[in-house]
């Protein structure tokens, strides 16, 4: 069994690496079907390289009587949070970067914008009050958070396996994980809900180990702040509830008493949202309405399907969406998949674009001078001033003979551009709009917008090609969505939404299979991006003249890309590893329940968001690492079972 479960780990991962190849076929996928930042033979050489280190340290601890392996888990505990806390303060020179947070704290409390994340805003807020030196304060609290962090997941690795190799290495990975360090940089809610949900997590298992009151109590404190930090708090519940499924002892008052929190919790704070800002949630709508244009579901062939299953509201908002999605979107981005090979429309390729090259840069499609030349022949052929519809059709004009499809589509989007960017000024959030090009007899009492046509030419000759290509990335979806949700009224403090957007569910639901199928190859291609030098915040400065070896800041980050790249892949031979190769039930189960938390976390966060993973999933990224320790430290296993068996 040993022998086949290292069988099983590598032709994963080279099945994976032929799949990829299999699939980069540009008839097929065009891309990566699985996210792989490093070459097969690094991949190979970390996991080798793993298992050496692994197994030298392993017979350390075994030969010798290791103080540190007797030590008392609570002082280990201390250490490892002042280690932490040393190491991240070194990380920054002895010099704290900061961010400004008064703009933030101006938006929602003297703007009245939305106030997202309740629990760190107010503390924010609470501190503004009692020092002038507020960023700094909240900088070197997020640290203590980022310390504290590493101390619950070696608490929660030794609580499940008692292990203290394991727990050590698992925590050490942890400390040397750079965006799980500039996170803390980021004055945001980031570093406070990572420590809250690893604390959820540990008193979790702490219930389920020294089962009584008190840990009850702390069970709910902790889910009841949990629920403040973030709205999301209730679709964690599910998992929540499956790990307390193992309490042996008052599991019902357990489970009962922590699921009342979290919903009335988060009930109540949707109520006071929907009577404050007039949407209940910030992000819920907007998230579900950009993975629909992003996944496809207005794709010209697929749109007369899914219309027809909606309801008069659901179409409303349909074909809103559908007509600033063309005027908005690229159509290199937005270009349908002709093929002869029906299985890859539309779940698996909907458009030319797969669902990772949707989100990066790619090159547009026709001749942009030549767009702008008939653009502004046309305009300087024109009277002084001119109505919108007028300019619409002296616009259009230029480009509906054309007979090169790319270079038709190209003009017609820099037009839009032209009249929804820099003229109407149409994605505007708040305050008034600033029309531009505005002649003085706009005035009239048909209230009709009269433009001047050479203000308008030079607004035209202004868009460069820079500023073309610069669209091409994920922004486009996002801007156009942002004034269906996000419009805020200055005088009402309420946010102006499209009348049936609450109907987006429903389009979502026209077509579920096409959601499903996206958000899990969004899953594969995306969500375990790593970056070798991360970019969150300000965190960039501490690259310079480092008192931290870049080695470590830099070099070392490559081993992450295999955990994270393949985060689900070893959560799954952590479930299998431990079913076939370990024999006690109880570190088979905990080692069971902690493959699973990210496996439900990474398939929530792709179905609810679709950009920012490398920051989304750093909550779970604990529990990443101890699945590949785990992996690690059973192939270790099984070759030195190998190795005494041939003997």
């Amino acid at each position: 069994m040993s022998l086949l479960f290292g069988l099983i780990c590598l032709g994963s991962i080279f099945i994976i690496l032929l799949l990829n190849k299999f699939f980069a076929d540009p008839s097929l996928y065009a891309g990566q079907l699985f996210l792989i930042q490093t070459d097969k033979y690094s991949i190979i050489s970390i996991l080798i390289i793993s298992i050496i280190i692994y197994s030298i340290i392993q017979k350390y601890f075994s030969q010798k009587d290791s103080s540190l392996n007797q030590s008392s888990s609570i002082l280990v505990f201390y250490y490892v949070i002042l280690i932490s806390f040393i190491y991240k303060i070194l990380l920054l020179k002895f010099n704290i970067i900061t961010e400004d947070i008064s703009d933030y704290i101006n938006q929602i409390f003297v703007n009245g914008e939305f106030n997202q994340y309740k629990l760190y805003s107010y503390m924010a807020y609470f501190v503004t009050l009692l020092t002038n030196n507020y960023n700094v304060f909240l900088t070197y609290f997020n640290i203590l958070l980022g310390s504290l962090t590493v101390g619950y997941v070696y608490k929660i690795i030794y609580l499940i396996n008692r292990n203290q190799l394991i727990s050590l290495i698992t925590s050490f990975l942890v400390l040397l994980f750079m965006p799980l360090n500039m996170i803390q940089l980021l004055l945001r809610v980031d570093s406070l809900f990572i420590v809250l949900f690893v604390y959820t997590i540990y008193t979790l298992f702490t219930q389920m180990s020294s089962n009584n009151y008190k840990h009850i109590i702390i069970l709910n404190i902790s889910v009841f702040l949990l629920s403040l930090c973030r709205e999301s708090t209730l679709y964690m519940l599910p998992l929540f509830i499956l790990i307390g499924l193992f309490i042996k002892e008052n599991r019902f008052l357990t489970l009962v008493s922590m699921s009342l929190v979290v919903i009335i919790t988060t009930s109540l704070i949707s109520s006071y949202n929907l009577k404050e800002y007039g949407m209940k949630s910030r992000v819920k709508n907007y998230h579900m309405a950009y993975n629909l244009v992003h996944y496809g579901y207005f794709n010209e062939s697929m749109s007369q399907n899914i219309r027809g299953k909606l309801s008069e509201n659901a179409l409303e908002l349909y074909d809103d969406i559908y007509k600033s999605y063309i005027k908005s979107v690229p159509p290199h981005k937005r270009s349908e998949l002709f093929t002869s090979i029906t299985w890859l429309k539309p779940h698996f390729r909907s458009d030319t674009e797969n669902i990772v090259l949707k989100s990066t840069f790619t090159p547009y499609a026709g001749d942009f001078h030549k767009s702008k030349e008939m653009l502004l022949s046309k305009l300087r052929n024109s009277n002084n001033t001119m109505t919108y519809e007028q300019l619409e059709k002296t616009l259009h004009s230029s480009y509906s003979k054309l007979e090169n499809n790319d270079q038709k589509k190209l003009t017609e989007f820099l037009a839009n551009l032209l009249t929804d960017v820099f003229l109407l000024d149409s994605y505007r959030l708040s305050g008034e709009t600033k029309i531009k090009c505005l002649s003085s007899t706009s005035n009239n009492k048909d209230k009709q917008l009269i433009f001047i046509t050479k203000c308008v030419e030079n607004q035209l000759r202004n868009i460069g090609e820079s500023y073309m290509s610069s669209q091409s990335d994920n922004w486009s979806y996002k801007r156009f969505l942002l004034p269906f949700v996000w419009k805020f009224d200055n005088s009402t403090k309420k946010y102006i939404q499209h009348p049936q957007i609450d109907s987006i569910t429903e389009i979502a639901l026209a077509m579920p299979t096409l959601y499903i199928s996206q958000s899990a190859l969004t899953l594969l291609g995306m969500s375990g991006y790593s970056p070798l030098k991360t970019g969150i915040g300000v965190s960039n400065q501490i690259y310079t003249e480092p008192i931290i070896p870049i080695y470590i800041s830099v070099h070392f980050q490559t081993i992450y890309f295999v955990l994270l790249n393949l985060w689900y892949l070893f959560a799954f031979l952590a479930i299998l590893g431990s079913i076939f190769l370990i024999k006690d039930l109880t570190l088979m189960r905990n080692n069971i329940l902690i493959a699973l938390i990210p496996l439900y976390y990474g398939s929530f966060i792709v179905f609810a968001a679709q950009f920012e993973f490398s920051r989304l999933l750093l909550p779970v990224v604990p529990f990443i690492i101890y699945n590949y320790v785990v992996t690690i430290a059973l192939l270790a296993k099984s070759l030195n079972y190998w190795r005494n068996s041939n003997k």
